[in-house]
């Protein structure tokens, strides 16, 4: 489930290279279903590639009681992800802001919620009930993206505060397909440099400072846990992943240097899957089944352990990410960008 990608992919049961033994499940046939065709159709996710036929299959698409009936989606007879080797899930769904024809108009919800706790299952509630007072509500820029206006970032702690950038403002992608948190370079630069300054040890999380910022004119903290934790290296590379061996950990500053993509509204910020852990956040459509972009929003209420919104009791013990540098996965235009420094990155709105 994924709020930064906008396309439906099944995979087809027989004859799917590369889906894995728990993907390859759909068998699609009719007359509730009808195949693809014709020439071959590639999407590139941040963990990879999975291809099939351009002209789109058809199915009626349930998720519990909702039910897009004739729904077009991708039907997969390749995919290059090793996640695909041990994953769980049998389809990609795309949550972006919609086009008409696609699942979300055709589930004809207006609400759905997402609450990625840090130590239990995260959670996605379809056709949710409707925010209430305990909300920030917040505009959606018109676009593709679940994209809204952000102000005023700075590191604040017991020593002191430091401004880290979007002065005026920047544009925050809200996107639940994104490991971490992902930045500009002039605020991932800052960011290293305030840490150093306000931060004592990694040992000592009281001593962190939090991230402060503003959505839409709106308050938001991030506490350290949300993007200061610990990176795996192993210490003799060249090892198979199967062979047991000692592995080092670093503490250090978990964002993603994205370098200077821009919107409309400034430089560009991805606000990944450690913002769902602490905000239950709901995305609306403006309408059941609406598609229009001007009445779109984003409601917000902080939580805790329980994904209950306005709950924000902590858990026991507040422990820093372990993260495998490996496993982490960014939209594969944030790669594109990062690997063309300068201003070159710059020239092309987000939205």
């Amino acid at each position: 489930m994924d709020t930064g990608s906008f396309d439906l992919v099944g995979f087809r049961k027989r004859d799917c290279r590369g889906c894995g033994p728990a993907a390859s499940v759909l068998l699609c046939s009719a007359p509730s279903c009808t195949v693809g065709g014709g020439e071959e159709k590639c999407l590139e996710y941040g963990s990879g590639t999975t291809c099939g036929d351009r002209r789109p299959a058809a199915a009626d698409v349930s998720i519990g009681p909702l039910t897009s009936s004739g729904q077009r989606f991708l039907l997969g007879h390749s995919a290059n992800m090793p996640v695909m080797s041990t994953a769980r899930f049998q389809a990609i769904v795309g949550l972006g802001v919609p086009q008409k024809g696609e699942l979300l108009p055709g589930l004809g919800a207006r609400y759905f919620s997402v609450c990625l706790p840090s130590v239990d299952d995260g959670k996605i509630v379809w056709n949710d009930d409707a925010p209430g007072s305990g909300f920030a509500h917040l505009h959606v820029v018109a676009s593709r993206f679940w994209g809204v206006k952000m102000t005023g970032a700075h590191l604040k702690g017991p020593r002191g505060s430091r401004n880290v950038g979007c002065s005026p403002s920047c544009g925050a992608i809200l996107d639940t397909g994104t490991s971490l948190i992902g930045v500009p370079s002039s605020t991932f630069r800052l960011m290293s440099r305030g840490m150093a300054e306000l931060g004592e040890s990694c040992d000592k999380i009281d001593t962190l400072p939090s991230l402060h910022f503003r959505l839409g004119g709106e308050d938001f903290v991030l506490p350290p846990t949300a993007f200061v934790g610990y990176f795996t290296q192993k210490t003799i590379p060249w090892l198979p992943s199967w062979l047991p061996q000692p592995v080092l950990l670093r503490c250090e500053l978990l964002m993603v240097d994205m370098g200077e993509l821009q919107t409309s509204l400034g430089s560009a910020w991805i606000l990944g899957m450690p913002f769902f852990r602490h905000y239950y956040t709901t995305f609306d459509l403006g309408a059941r089944g609406g598609t229009d972009v001007n009445r779109m929003m984003v409601h917000t209420a902080p939580t805790g352990g329980s994904c209950v919104p306005g709950d924000v009791a902590r858990e026991r013990e507040q422990r820093l990410m372990t993260v495998d540098p490996h496993k982490l996965r960014m939209p594969r235009w944030v790669a594109g960008a990062a690997a063309r420094p300068g201003a070159g990155n710059s020239t092309e709105l987000l939205f």
